[in-house]
Order: structure tokens, then C-alpha cells, then sequence
């Protein structure tokens, strides 16, 4: 996707042929890059509309509802599922996919069946919602849990729960990732997390997409005013969703605390 963009923004010749004689573009995470997406597809309608283009994407949609609707216009809102009479229906897909093994059963726990109150109401209001997020995965490590992939509110929150749960008394191997973090760095604490190393990941956008761990057991979602049905909130808990059949778990507990 670099290379084809670098040699579309400097009008490269080879780029230009290119286009002009594909019959097929298959394009993975297709709900993103749309900028780029619906250029190449107005490059497309001009200089090759015998073209197929074809989107992949496991959510076909944009946090902005317009965004959504040039996404849809640019595929001309044809959606083929893998699974019959899915075509309409992303709860039927995720519900066949589930009973196959290709993704793991989804355990919703309510944060406020497992926090407690009175733990929390004489401290300061500053660090109540993190205080509210250790309670949250001490309760889940103790019922089992060995990988938990936690989305904080904002980067620092990130940081001072890593390093709370690192150097309280009864520590958990916990570890903090942001974009400033050492490649190298980064990928020892990827590594140490998939392997079970690291029990608790924290970051606060960062892993989203494109990030591989398949035996997390766990994911929190810190964020306030986050919709179940927004893409972002579907990439979050895909991340802990991979099926047994593809090397992940049975069963991902999802937890999203909104304060």
C-alpha cells in the first residue's frame, strides 16, 4: 500500500499502467485508508471500469456514519458473507462463525457486578476510574485469566496501571506500549505478552488493528462514551476474539467500564 501510494502521489508512470491493466484489486482491512481507497477507485472508473475491486474487512464501516456511506458507494454496497443469508445480518455471521470455532465465545461482564464501592468512595475522584480498572482484572486474573489486553481512557492512565500493578506487594507481570515506545522494546513486550510472559498489556490506541496475540483470554475497554456498535469498539474486542480453530481461545470475557 506504501509503494502504490508514494508512486500515485509522484504520478509514476509504471503506477499509471498498472492501474490501467489490472482486472482484479483485492484489498485487505478495506475500511481503512479510504482517502486513499476512493482515489483509487475514481482512478479506476476513469482509466480501467472493467476492473473488480474487492474489499476485505471483518467491519465494514467507518466511526463516521458519512464515511460509512462513500465506503458503501465506492463497493456499490454489494456485501458477500462466508456465511449464508449473512449477507444482512453481522450478528447471524459472528453467530455461525462462533459455533465453528473461527471465533471464540464472547463473555460480556458488566464491570458493576464485580466492582466495589466502598473500596473506592474516599478516594480521590482523580484516580476512582482506575481504581475501578485494578479491581476489574484483579478479579479476572483470579478467576483464571492469563492474558488481558486493556485500552485505557487517555496514555497516562496507561502508564500508571502498568506500573501500579508492576510494583504493588503481590505484582503482576504487566508491561505499557505508545507510539514512542522502542521498536525493539516493542516487540520483546509483544513477544513476552503472546508467550505468557506478560499477563496484563496496557496501551491506549496503539492495538487496535493489526495486532496478533491469539490466547488473550480478556479485553477491557476503558473509554466513556464509546458505542458497542462503533468500528473502533469492534476492532477493540476483536482483538481477543480469534477461535480455537485458529489457535485462539473457546471463550474472550469483554469488559467495558464507562465510568
Amino acid at each position: 500500500v506504501q509503494q502504490l501510494q508514494s508512486r500515485r502521489k509522484n504520478k509514476n508512470e509504471e503506477y499509471q499502467k498498472l492501474i490501467e491493466n489490472l482486472e482484479f484489486i483485492i484489498l485487505d482491512e478495506a475500511h481503512r485508508n479510504l482517502e486513499y481507497i476512493y482515489e483509487l477507485n475514481y482512478n479506476l472508473q476513469t482509466n480501467n471500469s472493467n476492473c473488480v475491486m474487492i474489499g476485505l474487512t471483518a467491519t465494514p464501516m467507518r466511526r463516521d456514519s458519512s464515511e460509512t456511506s462513500v465506503l458503501r458507494k465506492i463497493f456499490e454496497g454489494i456485501f458477500i458473507s462466508p456465511i449464508e443469508g449473512a449477507d444482512h445480518s453481522i450478528d447471524l455471521a459472528k453467530e455461525e462463525l462462533t459455533k465453528q470455532g473461527i471465533l471464540a465465545k464472547k463473555i460480556n461482564l458488566d464491570p458493576y457486578d464485580v466492582i466495589d464501592q466502598t473500596k473506592i468512595k474516599s478516594i480521590n475522584s482523580d484516580i476512582i476510574s482506575q481504581m475501578k480498572s485494578i479491581q476489574l482484572i484483579d478479579h479476572v486474573l483470579e478467576k483464571g485469566a492469563s492474558s488481558v489486553l486493556v485500552f485505557t481512557k487517555d496514555i497516562e492512565e496507561s502508564r500508571i496501571l502498568a506500573s501500579y500493578l508492576r510494583m504493588r506487594k503481590d505484582s503482576v507481570t504487566a508491561e505499557h506500549l505508545e507510539s514512542s515506545t522502542n521498536s525493539e522494546i516493542r516487540r520483546k513486550i509483544i513477544q513476552d505478552f503472546r508467550s505468557g510472559n506478560v499477563k496484563v498489556l496496557f496501551n491506549y490506541g496503539i492495538l487496535t488493528t493489526g495486532f496478533d496475540a491469539p490466547k488473550i483470554d480478556t479485553v477491557l475497554i476503558c473509554r466513556p462514551n464509546l458505542s458497542e456498535y462503533d468500528s473502533l469498539y469492534q476492532q477493540m474486542i476483536g482483538r481477543g476474539l480469534r477461535g480455537y480453530k485458529f489457535g485462539g481461545t473457546k471463550e474472550c470475557t469483554i469488559i467495558h467500564l464507562q465510568y
